[in-house]
């Protein structure tokens, strides 16, 4: 209640957008914000070979 309005509302308004552009990759279906994910769409991935991960953050790095 103490935040200013605009930033409240620019806050909600960003959520809102997350919420409506948020999908799954064609290729992988990881979340991503675009039809193909930065990891499937980076054109100097190797795509001979899977990295298998825990969990999505510990992919952040290949």
């Amino acid at each position: 209640m103490k935040q200013n309005t605009a930033d409240v509302n620019q806050f909600g308004n960003a959520f809102i957008k997350l919420r409506n552009d948020l999908r799954y990759c064609e290729k992988c279906h990881n979340v991503s914000d675009k039809p193909l994910c930065d990891v499937c769409s980076n054109p100097h991935r190797d795509q001979s070979t899977v990295c298998i991960v825990e969990d999505i953050r510990d992919g952040d790095s290949y």
